[in-house]
């Protein structure tokens, strides 16, 4: 469920902030954050190949990759395209695979993708977006169904 953003590091330590602040202050991604429409979103693809990750003494197997979905309203969803690999990967959303958006396959819909870390919009796509993702590394994406832009993307 759509929640208050929660932090867990020390908001006096200036390196630890400096180094979130992008993050914990980007406008867009906050309204993902903050943004429901009767679904709280979830990982809808992963990849079949895992890597351990370690931190500490501890180690957990995770898939390579993973995409998450979040809708926002109809025809307007959030993806989340995580690379937990050692190298780039180039990652590829599927429009027709992606919950909360209706793609009408086969009718030549158009989205129209945005970045939202860098705030930027990338174009429109017809049947998927490929994007490279850095290693340990995420894409967050807004996609929208060019018939639906009657509402502001901001």
């Amino acid at each position: 469920m759509s929640s208050p953003l929660t932090l867990s590091h020390d908001v006096n330590d200036d390196d630890i902030m400096d180094s979130v602040w992008d993050i914990i202050s980007n406008r867009e991604i906050l309204a993902v954050n903050q943004g429901y429409f009767g679904d709280s979103g979830g990982i809808y693809h992963v990849s079949n190949e895992t890597v351990v990750l370690k931190h500490g003494k501890y180690e957990t197997e995770v898939p390579i990759y993973q995409y998450l979905s979040k809708p926002l309203e109809t025809n307007r969803v959030a993806v989340l395209l995580m690379n937990s690999g050692e190298t780039t990967q180039v990652l590829n959303a599927t429009f027709a695979t992606i919950p909360g958006l209706d793609d009408g396959i086969g009718n030549g819909n158009k989205y129209l993708v945005r970045d939202l870390w860098a705030h930027k919009d990338m174009g429109v796509f017809k049947n998927s977006v490929s994007v490279p993702v850095d290693s340990h590394d995420a894409s967050f994406l807004l996609i929208q169904k060019m018939d639906s832009l009657n509402t502001t993307i901001s």
